[in-house]
C-alpha cells in the first residue's frame, strides 16, 4: 500500500471511529455495559424525572442513564456513571427505544418519580411534568391492556351529585374525554383497539376508579346520552407535538371505530383543495410506510409542475407540505344522534422537540405563540429536520 492510500485508509479509520454508529444499540449492547464489572446488581432501582431515566445499583453505585431523544424513531441517549473518581457521565452511545424499555422493565424492581411528576421548586416544573409523561408515555409497552373486569361507568356517573348540564367532550389522540365544568368530574374513554376502551372516572380531589374495559357500543350509548356535543380537531395532530405521526394514527383509530359504530357520518367535500393529494397521505387513508412510499413521488410532482407552496406567507417545502397533509382530515365527519364540533389544537404541545423551548410555565403565553413553529429556534414541526 502506498504511503498516501495508508495516509487515506487512517483518516478514513478516524473518521468512522468518531462518527455515531449508523444503528442504535439494542438490548444485547446495554446489558454488556450493565453487567461489565463484579457486581452482580441484585436489586436495581428505575427514577423517572423529565425525559431521563436513571437505572441504579444501591450496592455499587453504578448508574446507567438513559435521555429520551426525539426523531422519526425515539432514540435513548445512554450514558454510564461508574467511575468512582469521576462523577461525570461517561458516554456509551445511543440505543433503541425498545432495546432501552425492555432493559429497564428486566433490572429495575422499583420505579421512583416525584410526587405530581415534577419539583415544585424547579425551574419549569409543568415543562417536566409534561416531559415524565411523554418519557413514561414512550416506556409503556405499546397496545392498551384491559384494565380488570368492567365496571358500571354509567350508573357511577349519574350517582354523582351534580345534573351535569355543563359538559364537553373532547377527542384527541386515542382518549375520548367527557367533562363536567359543574362538578369537575372528567370520564374517560382510552381507545385499545379491537372496537374496545378502558374507562376510567375521575373527580378532584379524588383518586380516579377504574371501570375497566367497555366495548365500543356501550361508550357510543354513552355519549349520546351525556353529551350534547362532540369536537374533534381541525386537524388530526398538532405540528409541534413529540410524535404528530402517532398522534393522528391513533385519533384515526378512535374515530373510525366511532363510525364504525354509528356515531359519525362520513361527508366527502369535492371543492376541497388539494383533496387528490389529502386523500393519498392523511393518516386517516394510510399508515406511515405507506407514506414514506408516496413521499418521494408526490413531491416531485409538486416540484415538477412548479406548484408554489406557503405557510404563513413564507414558501416552504413541499415535503414539509405533504407532512402538513398528512394531519388533514381527507373528509368531514358529522355526528349521528350528537352535534359534531371542531376545536383548534394548534400549538397545544407548547414545547419545542429541538431546542427544548417551553411555553407550559409562562401564564402570558400560550398556543398562539406556536403557530408558526418554534418561536426560539423556528422548528417548523412534524419531526422535520431532527434526523439530521
Amino acid at each position: 500500500m502506498g504511503r498516501g492510500n495508508k495516509r487515506k485508509t487512517q483518516r478514513e479509520l478516524r473518521r468512522l471511529a468518531n462518527m455515531e454508529p449508523s444503528r442504535p444499540m439494542g438490548r444485547g449492547a446495554l446489558e454488556h455495559h450493565w453487567n461489565h464489572g463484579d457486581c452482580a446488581h441484585p436489586a436495581p432501582t428505575a427514577t423517572m424525572y423529565g425525559l431521563c431515566a436513571m437505572l441504579s445499583c444501591n450496592e455499587c453505585d453504578k448508574s446507567m442513564q438513559f435521555i429520551l431523544r426525539f426523531g422519526r424513531t425515539k432514540t435513548m441517549d445512554v450514558s454510564m456513571y461508574d467511575d468512582p473518581n469521576n462523577s461525570s457521565a461517561r458516554p456509551v452511545g445511543r440505543a433503541t427505544l425498545e432495546g432501552s424499555r425492555d432493559m429497564i422493565h428486566s433490572h429495575a424492581t422499583s420505579v421512583f418519580m416525584p410526587e405530581d411528576g415534577a419539583d415544585p421548586n424547579g425551574g419549569s416544573p409543568e415543562r417536566d411534568k409534561v416531559m415524565l409523561g411523554i418519557l413514561m408515555d414512550a416506556l409503556t409497552t405499546p397496545g392498551g391492556m384491559p384494565e380488570g373486569p368492567p365496571g358500571d361507568f354509567v350508573a357511577a356517573w349519574r350517582k354523582l351529585d351534580c345534573p351535569h348540564e355543563n359538559t364537553s367532550c373532547q377527542v384527541f389522540g386515542r382518549l375520548v374525554s367527557l367533562e363536567c365544568r359543574d362538578c369537575a368530574a372528567d370520564l374517560t374513554f382510552e381507545y385499545i383497539g379491537k372496537n374496545r376502551f378502558n374507562v376510567r372516572l375521575a373527580r378532584m380531589p379524588l383518586e380516579p376508579a377504574k371501570y375497566g374495559t367497555h366495548y365500543a357500543k356501550n361508550v357510543v350509548r354513552a355519549l349520546r346520552e351525556f353529551a350534547e356535543i362532540i369536537e374533534l380537531p381541525m386537524t388530526m395532530a398538532d405540528k409541534m407535538s413529540d410524535d404528530p405521526d402517532r398522534d393522528a394514527r391513533r385519533l384515526a383509530g378512535v374515530v373510525l371505530t366511532l363510525e364504525k359504530h354509528g356515531l359519525f357520518r362520513r361527508v366527502h367535500v369535492p371543492d376541497h383543495p388539494n383533496l387528490r393529494i389529502i386523500e393519498t397521505v392523511s393518516a386517516l387513508s394510510c399508515n406511515r410506510p405507506k407514506f414514506n412510499d408516496w413521499l418521494g413521488p408526490l413531491a416531485s410532482e409538486l416540484r415538477r409542475k412548479k406548484v408554489k407552496i406557503t405557510a404563513y406567507g413564507k414558501p416552504i417545502s413541499a415535503e414539509n407540505y405533504l407532512e402538513a397533509a398528512r394531519l388533514a382530515w381527507p373528509c368531514v365527519f358529522e355526528g349521528v344522534g350528537i352535534v359534531r364540533d371542531a376545536y383548534d389544537l394548534t400549538g397545544a404541545s407548547e414545547h419545542c422537540v429541538k431546542c427544548g423551548f417551553s411555553t407550559l410555565d409562562d401564564n402570558d403565553a400560550g398556543p398562539d405563540h406556536w403557530e408558526r413553529g418554534c418561536p426560539e429556534c423556528g422548528y417548523p414541526g412534524y419531526l422535520i429536520g431532527l434526523d439530521g
